[in-house]
C-alpha cells in the first residue's frame, strides 16, 4: 500500500513542465514509492509509465553506452516500447549507479522534449561526483527526508489525530483545545515513537521495536559500508562515530572546532572533512547564526 506524502504534488506541478525531476536524499527515505505516487496520481497511465532499476545490472549494461548518441538511444527506448515522440514517464531508480548519468538525461531532455523524466539516487556523494553542470536550467531536484509527524500519522492510519492537526494549524488551539485535551495521551505515544525511533517508512510501518531497531541497525550498516567506506574514503569509522556521537551531544550548541579536535584527538583538516560528509549524506544540517543589525 501506498501512502501520500506532502512532496507529490509539487513533483507533479514540477513535471509538467519541460524539466529533469531528480529526487535524492538518504537511503530508504521512500524515493521509489514517491516516483510510484507521482505516476499513479499524474495524467499518465501505466502504459505510458516505464520504471527502470538500475541495481538491475542489465538495465545498467544497456544504457551505459559510450557513443552512438540520439539514434542509439531512441533504439534502446523503442526496444523497451517507449515510443519518444508521445508523452511518457520514464522513471530512473537509482541513477547513480550509471557510469555518466548526467549525459543520459541531458540527452533525453535535449533530443526527446515529449518524455517526462524521473531519477532518483541515494547516494548523495556519488551523485555529486557524477552529476555535471550539462544539467544546469534542465532540473528540479527534491531532498527527499524522512517522514514528518504528519505524515507519520497517515502511515500509522491515524486520521482522526491528523485531521486534529490540521483543524489546529488553521483555526489555532482555542477552537479545539479540549479535542486536543482528550486525545493528549495518543498525541504523546505517538510522538514519542517517532522521537525515539525517526521517520523512515518502513521502521514507522513495522510494529515490533525489536524489528524497529533491527531495521535501523540495517539503514546504518549500508550507510557506513556504502556511503562512508567506499565513497567518502572513511577508514578510520571509529573517529567517524566519535565525531557523529560529539555532535549528537551538542546539538543546538555553537560548535568550535578547535574543542571538538582536543576533545576527540583529531586534526583540525579530518574533523573538516567529516563534518562535510556527514552535511552531503544528509545526517547532519548546519544552523547558521542569524546577524542581527541594529
Amino acid at each position: 500500500m501506498l501512502f501520500e506524502r506532502d512532496i507529490t504534488k509539487q513533483i507533479i506541478k514540477d513535471l509538467k513542465q519541460h524539466e529533469i525531476v531528480i529526487l535524492h536524499g538518504t537511503r530508504q527515505t521512500g524515493k521509489t514509492s514517491i516516483t510510484r505516487l507521482v505516476a499513479k496520481n499524474s495524467n499518465f497511465t501505466e502504459e505510458n509509465t516505464f520504471f527502470f532499476d538500475f541495481e538491475d545490472k542489465s538495465y545498467r549494461k544497456l544504457f551505459n553506452f559510450e557513443s552512438g548518441g540520439e539514434n542509439l538511444l531512441k533504439n534502446i527506448l523503442k526496444i523497451e516500447n517507449i515510443d519518444a515522440n508521445k508523452k511518457n514517464l520514464v522513471i530512473f531508480d537509482e541513477i547513480q549507479l550509471l557510469d555518466d548519468p548526467s549525459n543520459l538525461l541531458k540527452l533525453i531532455h535535449d533530443k526527446f522534449p515529449n518524455l517526462r523524466i524521473i531519477a532518483t539516487g541515494s547516494s548523495s556523494l556519488q551523485m555529486k561526483h557524477k552529476f555535471s553542470d550539462s544539467l544546469s536550467g534542465r532540473k528540479s531536484v527534491f531532498i527527499v527526508e524522512p517522514l514528518n509527524f504528519d505524515e507519520f500519522l497517515r502511515f500509522k492510519k491515524q486520521d482522526k489525530l491528523l485531521n486534529i492537526r490540521t483543524i489546529f494549524k488553521e483555526s489555532g488551539y482555542l477552537e479545539i483545545a479540549d479535542i486536543i485535551k482528550a486525545n493528549k495521551d495518543s498525541f504523546e505515544n505517538l510522538f514519542d515513537e517517532y522521537l525515539t525511533y525517526g521517520g523512515y517508512p518502513e521502521v514507522v510501518l513495522t510494529n515490533s521495536k525489536k524489528d524497529k531497531i533491527r531495521k535501523l541497525h540495517s539503514i546504518s550498516d549500508a550507510y557506513i559500508q556504502k556511503d562512508i567506506r567506499e565513497f567518502a574514503n572513511i577508514e578510520n569509522i571509529t573517529a567517524y562515530n566519535n565525531l557523529l556521537k560529539y555532535l549528537a551531544i551538542n546539538s543546538g550548541n555553537l560548535i568550535n572546532i578547535s574543542s571538538v579536535c582536543a576533545s576527540l584527538g583529531i586534526v583540525k583538516e579530518t574533523v573538516n572533512k567529516y563534518i562535510s560528509v556527514l552535511t552531503e549524506t544528509f545526517v547532519i544540517d548546519k544552523a547558521q547564526p542569524k546577524v542581527l543589525i541594529i
